[in-house]
């Protein structure tokens, strides 16, 4: 089974590839939830359960086996949505995690299910940067959850999210055709080149300086 965790209507969830059979959407924009707050519990007397009562731990405490882990969510510097931030703290409960050393680092061993494969659909990119922050991310994350398999994917805006209309290039390269180009306008050209560009800041410049 796959579980899905988004901050978007369950609806549209529903409408994202591979999503209408043999899957469980867990977390979407309607449902109230509260954030994990640290109390260890799950570590401790509470091992497998959470000890926040809202409508996530219910749904917690039904959930299987499943097999996929799909993250749906705006990107805010370069990590997740305050909602799926949040969900993803909570799952870690259910997962039953205690601490394990693998390759020098510490991560966390998951006994309540098997390896999983985890799919990351980030939305709203604004910046390369941001970008590149998401997808170093997300490779932490596939460590922490000891993944089989992971799947990282980008979209300009909600509405490319919808349309399947995947960021595959850089921003500039491939604009949305639901949000305006980034250009320079033509008044903020700088004399220098006459480009939009000063000297320094060429792209065929061999080093910026700062």
């Amino acid at each position: 089974m796959k579980i899905v965790m988004g901050d978007i209507s369950e609806e549209e969830l529903r409408s994202l590839p591979r999503n209408r059979i043999n899957t469980r959407i867990l977390v979407h924009e309607g449902m109230r939830i509260y954030p994990c707050i640290g109390c260890m519990d799950c570590f401790g007397r509470r091992a497998g359960r959470c000890a926040i009562r809202d409508g996530l731990t219910d749904e917690l405490d039904r959930l299987g086996y499943f097999e996929e882990l799909e993250l749906v969510s705006a990107c805010l510097y370069g990590g997740f949505s305050p909602r799926v931030k949040g969900a993803l703290d909570r799952l870690f409960a259910y997962l039953r995690p205690v601490a394990e050393v693998r390759k020098g680092e510490t991560r966390f061993a998951t006994q309540g299910v098997g390896k999983i494969d985890l799919v990351l659909r980030f939305y709203d990119i604004r910046s390369e940067e941001e970008r590149k922050t998401a997808y170093d991310y997300a490779g932490l994350l596939e460590k922490t959850l000891n993944a089989e398999e992971s799947t990282v994917l980008f979209y300009r805006t909600k509405a490319d999210l919808l349309a399947g209309r995947e960021l595959r290039g850089t921003l500039i390269d491939e604009p949305s055709e639901t949000a305006p180009a980034l250009e320079v306008p033509a008044e903020a050209a700088f004399p220098e080149t006459g480009e939009g560009f000063p000297e320094a800041l060429s792209p065929d410049a061999e080093e910026v300086g700062v």
